[in-house]
């Protein structure tokens, strides 16, 4: 897995961590950070660095699916639900 990490001084900010180049994991910022646009710079550092493929997959929270549509992402199937956490499988061709 790789990982992006945003700091400031000590204080993780934000995280990006990337499965075999298929698969988003994990990607939050901290909500005392957002809207700033670091999220969108580690997505871009991934983009750029080549830590994704050709097509990449994310199992989004469902408040999280804007943030993904605007990445580029779109749902393949209907909402679902794992143990009790409902999400949306998404899936972008970068």
């Amino acid at each position: 897995m790789d990982w992006l990490v945003a700091v400031n001084g000590q204080n993780i900010v934000a995280v990006l961590a990337i499965s075999e180049k298929t698969q988003v994991k994990y990607f939050f910022v901290n909500p005392a950070w957002q809207h700033q646009g670091i999220g969108k710079a580690l997505w871009h550092c991934a983009l750029n660095t080549g830590m994704f493929g050709s097509t990449v997959m994310v199992r989004s929270s469902l408040v999280a699916v804007a943030v993904y549509e605007c990445l580029g992402f779109r749902p393949v199937e209907s909402p679902q639900c794992f143990q009790g956490l409902p999400y949306q499988t998404m899936v972008a061709a970068l």
